[in-house]
């Protein structure tokens, strides 16, 4: 039996006060109508179990703050670099050769989750998010070192990082052996967790 491809109206865009939408288990959903760019109240938006989406209008969503994408999307649109993020979720997505480009330029991140990329193999370079104070990540079991994280100043939390040879090697990092206490106590805190 053939899947029937659904599609959220075009009058979406017209909810100017709208300011949280939740898209979760539509596998047939291919993207979000174009008029979606207009919710200029738009601050959250979390798309999960959306397996067939293939493109992410958003590149003038100037209000959002909030972005998770779980098992939605195979590649990352490089669009992302241009939201004024606050919390960035990414949850299981294939291809993410756009990551570093992103990053770069999302300066207002406090919040980078990251779990079940797992053909990731490195973090890209996060000395501009300066503003950063969580970095979460789990099942990216291909991350074999943290980048340096010195100019952080603002990071009171990592999460989820679990492998006892990442953390030392981290930690033995000639640029990071300044990095603020609360860090190291985050990964060692993170370590004691996983073993006892």
């Amino acid at each position: 039996m053939p899947v029937v491809t659904i599609q959220l109206p075009e009058a979406l865009g017209s909810l100017h006060c709208l300011q949280s939408l939740t898209l979760m288990n539509f596998e047939s959903l291919r993207t979000l109508p174009s008029s979606i760019v207009t919710l200029t109240s738009l601050e959250t938006l979390h798309i999960e179990n959306c397996w067939g989406f293939e493109e992410l209008p958003m590149s003038v969503m100037t209000a959002l703050q909030s972005l998770t994408l779980c098992d939605s999307l195979q590649r990352l649109p490089a669009s992302l670099g241009e939201l004024n993020l606050r919390y960035l979720m990414l949850g299981h997505v294939k291809h993410v050769d756009t990551l570093p480009g992103i990053c770069a330029r999302l300066t207002s991140l406090e919040t980078l989750r990251i779990a079940g990329c797992d053909t990731m193999q490195e973090l890209p370079t996060l000395s501009l998010m300066k503003s950063l104070t969580l970095l979460a990540l789990c099942e990216c079991l291909l991350i074999k070192l943290l980048p340096c994280v010195k100019s952080l100043t603002a990071m009171q939390q990592l999460r989820y990082l679990i492998n006892f040879t990442r953390l030392c090697a981290w930690a033995e990092c000639p640029c990071c052996n300044t990095c603020p206490c609360t860090i190291l106590d985050a990964l060692w805190s993170c370590h004691r967790q996983s073993v006892y």
